[in-house]
């Protein structure tokens, strides 16, 4: 059975597999330890996608970790 880690930590935030009945739901953030409004959280979704499989998910986790350590570094 194929393993989903449900925490991924990239350069400037993370990556999140959560699971959601037979599926699992995908989310890149990025982590603002400074937000300019304390009221305002320090987390905030990029993106997301719902995976349908195992094997899915994994995949998505590996490109979500690729893409948002791309998108970060430009920030």
């Amino acid at each position: 059975m194929t393993h989903v880690p449900p925490f991924t930590q990239v350069p400037g935030g993370y990556v999140t597999a959560l699971p959601l009945n037979d599926q699992y739901v995908i989310e890149g953030w990025h982590l603002n330890p400074q937000p300019y409004n304390h009221d305002d959280p320090c987390s905030e979704p990029i993106y997301h996608l719902i995976a349908n499989t195992p094997d899915e998910a994994l995949k998505l986790v590996d490109e979500f970790v690729t893409d948002l350590t791309r998108l970060l570094a430009t920030r």
